[in-house]
């Protein structure tokens, strides 16, 4: 239970353990958090089993009384064990520890401060309940190693304890007050809040009540509003007005960094039109562990990184949070990392603090849903989420639980292992989670190697069966039946390795970032995971030589609705907003929204239609099978568009080969032509954007780049940054494994398998790609839709409804030259 502060009643509750500070995880070394809590659970049941004699009471409830500061204080607890020896009650607390033969024999009461406060809490609640008898303390350490025990003994003050206690619950109450003051304060920030900018655009006030009406109503939103109507302010003021009324923190989602520094200067805005500073209420923006680590190096382990040695400590003794919280509306990663530098404090780690104190947090989709969902109590419950750009959830989440076992991984790790000079000394016969039964027992790295093999032969068998059996294949990809009773098995020895692997590391202090054993042996318990729970969204598949990530074996989740609809219920409130939620009903079924009663709102475009000249020209076909004998043709068009009113375009094309195909053809003399390629990196997309922006040096200026990349979602190109969009084709997935998969499983139940699979998703590129053309009232531009597949109902029926008020036969224009001239010309 969490500790319970009733400020009005003047009253405490809370269990012992939860009432003490919980110590860093500095003894973290790659053993996965659930595996971990079985190791502990493993070594308490033994203890219990050896220990048990007529003396000895296993696993004795605990309370504690006590008023402090006229607060009435209850706590509860659970010793480990109890020993009466007639004059004398002993009290134990075990402890499951990483440490080695040498450092157990080494260890001292004074290491463990935590612990030791813990032990004492509990011996104080038998010293109070049973007056009279002497009480000892004892600190029972188990090492993971070799199951070695070290039992120290904690001398035990009884009066000292109680003042320690007090200042447990003093601090306690201090913090109670704090979050109070916080709640208050944030509840006035709230009725303060107010738009930040000289006016409203058309509908957008319709926006932000309908987002308020369904927080109210906790209910979540899906709010489709197309691009440049500004839903990032409206989101914000809704979701901030909501939030911080309710003590709760504002996570803002994003798909891509670039759509994150607008959020964060939307936010000062708001803050400065309502008249809050610094030190009121903050943001926080999230970046990448791999861009916050100053040593480059990503072993996040105390023992091989200085900035994690007593982290908590330092970062307490700095005032480091209460600095940046307090100089500034917004806090960045670049001020995080400089300061985390200077004081040698991991800057990741003090963002991730720095989050749980800000009014805003604003980050990518992972921060809040990759990962199995967690059980929550209600009251902890103190999240608003905002999803930007919401319909590139989907596949983001699908990858989320599409876990792969690549077979070259395996192969790479069972030759790392066999080459290990220490191989041949490591014999942790005493492991917990025994890997192997067979005497005489084989040294780690032997049974490390026996698991790959058999790992490699599993995988090549499932093959060739697969082979033999005639499954169909496709992109080098099979479905096959789940063999859940064989990953179980492999799940259960790899847990064992992993364990013991992790401690063989650790023991030498041989640490090592994203080290390729761990993470094989994480991918199986991965695997085996999600086959212990069969569901028709998660595909069982076999790679061969051919597939693009090679031979493995894999998990393809074909829809995460059910994942994402266990994470919606967990947040207070819930936005999901797009410009291309088209059609509606079917971000709301992927999205996880069906079963959650979601407020759906579309408001339509603000902008003057007449700003706009939209075309659609039959006479291409983009399709993967006839696209190469229009090459030419596609050239032709994109100069054409330019040379009729030479400015800043962009051309964006369903893949890079495409474009490489088309790009020596285009004819444009004098023009500055700007590539995306498949590999360019966040400066050379901030520069091409910048360049875009300038608007001088040259006549013309041509962007080349792909649909549902980061020079097509998520930027802002305003006035004469872009004044026109040619979109070529439309942007369907590739066939192959994972499209056929996904529309199987769409098909048989009972929807649309192409429209979910291909069609819908295709068509959200193209909208998001046009949408980069008008971003305010006075833009004027083109959106020139290439392909004859546009005019076909199955996907003019996926265009805005207010692109074609006239009928989709309106927009056809075989020539398209003389209609921009006419648009451009004002007649």
């Amino acid at each position: 239970m969490a500790v319970r502060v009733d400020l009005d009643q003047k009253t405490i509750h809370a269990a012992i353990r939860d009432l003490i500070e919980p110590p860093e995880d500095s003894r973290s070394i790659g053993i996965p958090l659930r595996l971990r809590a079985e190791l502990g659970r493993q070594v308490h049941r033994r203890y219990g089993e050896a220990s048990a004699t007529g003396t000895f009471t296993p696993e004795v409830s605990v309370a504690l009384e006590r008023t402090v500061d006229g607060f009435a204080a209850q706590l509860q607890g659970q010793l480990d064990g109890l020993i009466d020896t007639g004059d004398t009650l002993i009290v134990e607390e075990v402890k499951s520890v990483t440490l080695t033969g040498p450092e157990l024999r080494a260890a001292t009461p004074q290491a463990f401060p935590d612990y030791c406060l813990q032990l004492l809490l509990y011996a104080l609640s038998i010293s109070l309940d049973r007056p009279g008898r002497r009480v000892r303390a004892r600190l029972v350490l188990c090492s993971l190693h070799n199951r070695a025990q070290r039992v120290l003994e904690v001398p035990f003050d009884p009066a000292a304890t109680l003042a320690r206690l007090d200042e447990l619950l003093r601090a306690a109450i201090r913090e109670a007050e704090e979050r109070r003051r916080r709640a208050v304060m944030r509840d006035e920030s709230a009725r303060r809040l107010t738009f930040p900018y000289f006016s409203l655009r058309p509908h957008q006030q319709q926006l932000m009540d309908a987002m308020a009406e369904g927080l109210a109503a906790r209910r979540p939103v899906l709010a489709m509003a197309p691009t440049g109507l500004g839903k990032t302010v409206s989101a914000l003021l809704a979701g901030l007005r909501f939030s911080l009324a309710r003590d709760a923190t504002l996570f803002y989602a994003t798909a891509k960094r670039t759509q994150q520094q607008l959020v964060s200067r939307t936010f000062e805005d708001i803050c400065a039109a309502s008249g809050l500073h610094a030190g009121t209420v903050a943001a926080v923006t999230l970046r990448a562990r791999e861009r916050m680590c100053p040593p480059g190096h990503l072993m996040c382990n105390v023992e091989t990184c200085p900035f994690l040695k007593d982290f908590g400590s330092r970062l307490a003794a700095s005032r480091v949070e209460d600095e940046l919280l307090n100089q500034s509306l917004h806090v960045t990663p670049d001020a995080i990392y400089a300061r985390g530098t200077a004081l040698q404090l991991c800057p990741f780690r003090v963002s991730l603090r720095l989050a749980a104190r800000a009014e805003l947090v604003i980050g990518d989709y992972n921060y809040v849903y990759d990962g199995p969902p967690q059980e929550r109590d209600d009251d902890e419950r103190r999240s608003v989420v905002i999803v930007d750009e919401a319909h590139n959830l989907f596949d983001r989440a699908r990858e989320y639980d599409s876990p792969f076992l690549a077979r070259e991984a395996i192969t790479e790790c069972r030759k790392r292992i066999r080459s290990a000079p220490s191989r041949r000394r490591i014999n942790p016969d005493q492991l917990l989670l025994p890997i192997a039964h067979a005497a005489p027992k084989p040294t780690l790295f032997t049974r490390l190697a026996v698991f790959f093999d058999r790992l490699i032969a599993y995988t090549d068998r499932r093959f060739e069966e697969a082979v033999e059996c005639g499954l169909a294949f496709a992109d080098g990809c099979a479905a096959v039946e789940p063999d859940s009773q064989t990953w179980r098995e492999l799940a259960e020895q790899a847990a064992g390795l992993l364990v013991a692997y992790a401690l063989h590391n650790r023991a030498r202090k041989a640490l090592q970032a994203d080290d390729p054993v761990l993470a094989v042996l994480r991918a199986v318990l991965r695997l085996s995971q999600l086959l212990e729970e069969p569901a028709a969204e998660f595909v069982p598949f076999l790679a061969g030589p051919a597939a693009a990530s090679g031979a493995g074996i894999g998990i393809l989740c074909v829809n995460p609705a059910n994942r994402l609809a266990q994470q919606h219920s967990k947040a207070l409130g819930t936005i999901a907003m797009s410009a291309t939620f088209t059609p509606l009903s079917y971000y709301r079924d992927v999205l996880g929204f069906s079963a959650l009663d979601p407020l759906a709102v579309c408001v339509p475009s603000p902008f003057p239609p007449e700003n706009r000249e939209i075309v659609i020209v039959p006479t291409l076909d983009t399709s993967y099978r006839r696209r190469a004998m229009h090459y030419q043709a596609v050239a032709k068009l994109i100069a054409d568009v330019v040379r009729v009113r030479p400015g800043c375009y962009a051309a964006y094309f369903p893949s890079f080969d495409f474009l490489e195909q088309v790009r020596p053809k285009i004819e444009l003399p004098g023009a500055e032509v700007l590539v995306q390629t498949p590999s360019m990196s966040e400066d050379q997309r901030r520069q091409t954007l910048e360049t875009m922006r300038s608007g001088a040096g040259v006549p013309a200026r041509l962007l080349l780049a792909v649909m549902g990349g980061v020079l097509a979602e998520g930027i802002d190109l305003p006035g004469e940054a872009l004044v026109g969009a040619i979109v070529i084709g439309p942007a369907l997935p590739k066939p192959g494994f994972e499209r056929g998969q996904m529309r199987r499983y769409f098909d048989e139940s009972g929807r649309d398998g192409f429209a979910y699979a291909m069609l819908y998703p295709g068509m959200q590129r193209v909208i998001q790609a046009a949408g980069r053309v008008i971003r305010n009232m006075d833009d004027r531009g083109v959106i020139v839709l290439a392909c004859r597949r546009f005019a076909e109902p199955t996907y003019a029926d996926c265009l805005p409804a207010d692109w074609r008020p006239d009928g989709i036969y309106a927009l056809l224009a075989p020539q398209p030259a003389e209609r921009l001239r006419a648009f451009w010309s004002g007649r």
